[in-house]
């Protein structure tokens, strides 16, 4: 089976003719309704139950058309699994990250000295978002946020703190995966794919 000698274009025009399972049924139906007379259909419904009779066709263009995308597919899922991992890693080994996270903490822990918000251990990361949002309350710094003071504070206290990029090279590429398009739905249509390839068997 020489999977070169047809298109990726070729074969999905192949597989738009090919009769599908409803069709097939109303075909089936119509003769079964006739007592088995397979005249009773026009000459290319003949070919589409004959068609679907048999699964070497089918099997076939399945087989042909995965082996066409299946490289490029899987490159494609462990490039983006790869460049998640290692953000990941380089996340969870940063010197910078933790000592940056660990001054927003401490701030958070004096803004909130006497409250039951004081004296936490740690944060929820999504708390973080909410940063830019939080306003001063006297008028002359209405337009300074906690994200700002935050920043001024820690830029202050250890300027190399902020200086994280340099840290987490794969962080911004990383995030612009989206994890369930190019990683857990393309693995899936991956498995598919290989599932092309078996037998299908008549109905």
């Amino acid at each position: 089976l020489d999977y070169r000698a047809l298109s990726t274009e070729q074969l999905e025009s192949l597989l738009s003719v090919l009769p599908t399972d409803e069709e097939l049924k109303a075909l089936r139906a119509h003769v079964d309704k006739h007592d088995g007379d397979v005249h009773e259909l026009s000459l290319p419904e003949q070919y589409l139950l004959e068609l679907g009779g048999t699964t070497k066709p089918l099997r076939a263009v399945h087989v042909c058309m995965t082996l066409h995308t299946y490289g490029g597919d899987a490159h494609l899922v462990r490039t983006a699994a790869e460049l998640v991992r290692n953000a990941c890693v380089e996340i969870m080994s940063s010197v910078r990250l933790t000592k940056l996270l660990g001054l927003i903490l401490a701030m958070g822990n004096a803004m909130n000295s006497g409250t039951s918000y004081g004296g936490a251990r740690g944060f929820f990361i999504d708390s973080l978002l909410r940063m830019a949002s939080v306003k001063a309350s006297s008028t002359d710094k209405r337009n300074l946020s906690l994200l700002h003071y935050t920043v001024s504070a820690v830029y202050s206290q250890d300027p190399g703190a902020l200086e994280l990029p340099e840290e987490l090279p794969s962080l911004e590429k990383a995030a612009a995966v989206e994890f369930d398009v190019q990683i857990t739905n393309a693995l899936r249509d991956l498995r598919v794919a290989l599932r092309r390839g078996e037998v299908v068997k008549p109905p």
